[in-house]
């Protein structure tokens, strides 16, 4: 974890791979924190001096059991809900998903 705990967290980016590469598009998507399967030491600590939290949960935890399950769940919760009826969105980019 990189970043302060108490932060209010109203977007989460998520890359379930090396999230190093996705820093940038994460904070132009204004994402509050990035949650991913990798980052490196140095790439934390300048993400978060750009105002954006970190969370490695490791490669596993993210591909397997959460990419596969959370985010099916949430694509189908939200075609039903607000995001079909064009109240909120979700995009995806490659790995990169914005709820």
């Amino acid at each position: 974890m990189f970043g302060n705990l108490d932060q209010p967290v109203k977007k989460i980016a998520i890359c379930p791979g090396s999230g190093k590469s996705v820093i940038d598009v994460a904070i132009s998507k204004g994402a509050d924190v990035l949650l991913t399967g990798d980052i490196g030491h140095h790439e934390g600590i300048d993400a978060v001096a750009r105002g954006l939290a970190v969370i490695d949960a490791g490669h596993y935890g993210l591909e397997t059991c959460f990419y596969k399950g959370y985010v099916g769940v949430a694509v189908q919760t939200a075609a039903r809900s607000n995001c079909y009826r064009g109240k909120a969105s979700i995009s995806v980019f490659g790995d990169l998903i914005y709820p």
